[in-house]
């Protein structure tokens, strides 16, 4: 009898652990790690004039395992999440969390993104339980 497997994705082909993969065709983005990464239409092979050359900085603190996002352009850098199927906009030059497999649009609804990072391992390992206890008669 043969077991039933899950169909794996296949491998990306990228060196970094953490990167923007395109949902629209567009360049994937590596971002190195405890490094800034400015993402614009230069960086991604866009001639879209709306997006600024630099409409976003990535961050990647590995010693924490989070990633930044800061939107630098002028325009729409967008969050989406569960409950907002129109995007959640980021505000200028403030720094916004991300977490793996959350999705984004570079510059207004267009260019989108979803998030591919390592999962951050466990704060603290607890430790193993004590033995189980046996007790001995002496009756």
């Amino acid at each position: 009898k043969l077991a039933a497997t899950a169909h794996q994705p296949l491998p990306t082909m990228t060196s970094a652990a953490v990167y923007l993969q395109p949902l629209d065709g567009t360049q994937q983005v590596d971002i190195d790690a405890n490094k800034a990464v400015v993402v614009g239409r230069d960086t991604i092979g866009v001639k879209e004039k709306k997006m600024s050359r630099k409409q976003a900085e990535f961050r990647y603190d590995s010693a924490s395992h989070t990633l930044t996002v800061r939107r630098l352009g002028m325009n729409a850098v967008k969050l989406y999440g569960r409950d907002s199927s129109d995007g959640v906009e980021l505000k200028k030059d403030v720094a916004v969390t991300l977490l793996g497999g959350n999705e984004l649009s570079l510059c207004g609804n267009n260019f989108k993104y979803r998030v591919v990072m390592p999962a951050a391992p466990p704060l603290t390992s607890a430790p193993p339980p004590p033995p189980p206890s046996s007790t001995t008669c002496t009756c």
